[in-house]
């Protein structure tokens, strides 16, 4: 379960979240600076992945303080996604791109893009990280179908490292292709 303090933290850095349920939890903290392209991100106790926090006990009627933890300043990035079917820019209206981060789970970083440009997606603020990106078809809104022209192509899907601001080619093959 996810639950959050939607900015609600005071100067002094305490929050109250007063609907939670009992339970195990992971703390988090992250604040994205939007004019300088950077993010303040950091779990409890102190660590910069959640793959190492430590999960913290609430149970009812229990006020918890002085649960000190640390953020860290990392970049954020635009990630352009180019897709193409046989060397063209893809029919673009029934596509999606979606980047998921290496950890599966509720706090990793997650996208669906569905805007586009000519087969262009952006997505801004991305966290530096290894991730999967894949393409995904969307019925016609209206139809609820796929286009038989997209219905003849295979996803792409490949894995990316995110260090800077970039563009990553997603190819669409043929769905008879190996």
């Amino acid at each position: 379960m996810v639950v959050s303090d939607p900015d609600l933290s005071k100067p002094d850095g305490s929050f109250c979240i007063p609907t939670i349920r009992p339970g195990k939890y992971l703390l988090t903290a992250e604040k994205l600076d939007y004019d300088f392209h950077i993010r303040w991100m950091g779990y409890y106790p102190g660590v910069g992945t959640h793959s190492a926090a430590v999960p913290i006990e609430i149970r009812a009627g229990v006020s918890l303080s002085d649960l000190h933890f640390s953020v860290a300043k990392e970049p954020v990035y635009t990630v352009r996604f180019r897709i193409v079917a046989e060397g063209s820019p893809a029919p673009s209206e029934n596509l999606g791109v979606a980047i998921d981060g290496a950890d599966q789970d509720k706090l990793a970083y997650h996208l669906r893009q569905n805007e586009n440009k000519d087969g262009i997606f952006s997505a801004g603020y991305v966290p530096p990280g290894h991730y999967l990106v894949q393409t995904y078809l969307q019925p016609d809104f209206q139809t609820g179908k796929i286009p038989p022209e997209l219905s003849k192509l295979r996803m792409a899907k490949q894995e990316v490292d995110i260090s800077s601001d970039s563009e990553i080619l997603l190819k669409l093959n043929p769905a008879t292709q190996p």
